[in-house]
């Protein structure tokens, strides 16, 4: 029975350590899957992605690392300095933060952006080589989400929608009405703090989801007879020190939430 420890949305909060090290003590054997956006919100983007890394090399057989959309959104800009979504985004603060803690002081995008080339050459080339999605026995694990309208989610869906999904990952044909999931496997996805996710069930068989700004528990959207898809974005974009952010543990072979670690309400 293979246990599986499961984070993402960071954004730049390295609070979420102490929580992250307690669970692993817990279940030593676990494997560890981060799914993307370590950085943006907080500022300390790169030294998340320095621990996330750091994780990975430390324990290569019981970490896996994806890429979310802010990772994306990074490598796009510093490919390209006119593709700039990355510092309307986050970007601009955790670029100079971490120039600032590697030279002492930061200057404008353009010349941040050629200090963090140089500087972080080794990290930014293993951001690059990270997956957008996982598979462990009946898990599967994405930033943003999945097409469920096509055959095969998980090989025919574009890489733009494993990043940025959304609405068209939450409902199926009929707008605010949850999607079934057609997969012979749970879903772990983050990318929007769940508090911002509202809709209803077809067929009314649970209760509706309305919005709530203030607090991103895990959520859980399961019809009966499927699995599930869970929720976990805690909403650390927001960037208030008092959100570490929501881990789950789940196991590979049934696919079930074993136990879930969130913010005190």
């Amino acid at each position: 029975m293979t246990r599986v420890i499961a984070l993402g949305d960071i954004h730049g909060q390295m609070a979420v350590f102490d929580r992250l090290h307690h669970i692993q003590q817990a279940y030593p054997d676990a494997l560890t899957v981060f799914i993307g956006d370590y950085i943006d919100g907080h500022v300390q983007g790169f030294d998340v992605l320095q621990a996330v890394r750091a994780e990975s090399l430390a324990q290569p057989d019981q970490t896996v690392v994806l890429r979310g959309n802010h990772e994306q959104i990074m490598l796009d800009y510093l490919a390209d300095p006119e593709a700039k979504t990355w510092l309307f985004n986050g970007g601009s603060d955790t670029m100079a933060y971490a120039i600032d803690q590697k030279f002492g002081h930061a200057e404008a995008d353009d010349h941040n952006r050629q200090r963090l080339l140089a500087s972080y050459a080794g990290l930014l080339t293993w951001v690059d080589t990270l997956p957008l999605d996982y598979a462990i026995g009946k898990l599967r694990f994405v930033h943003a989400g999945y097409d469920l309208s096509v055959s095969n989610p998980v090989s025919l869906t574009s890489e733009e929608m494993k990043l940025w999904a959304r609405e068209d990952y939450w409902y199926g044909k009929q707008d605010e009405v949850f999607a079934h999931n057609p997969m012979p496997a749970t879903i772990i996805t983050g990318h929007t703090p769940t508090g911002y996710i509202e809709g209803r069930y077809d067929g009314d068989v649970h209760p509706a989801k309305v919005m709530n700004f203030t607090q991103h528990p895990v959520y859980t959207v399961q019809y009966p007879g499927e699995f599930a898809r869970l929720f976990i974005d805690g909403g650390n974009h927001g960037g208030a020190d008092n959100v570490s952010g929501n881990i789950v543990v789940l196991d590979s072979e049934s696919g079930q939430l074993i136990e879930k670690f969130e913010d005190p309400k």
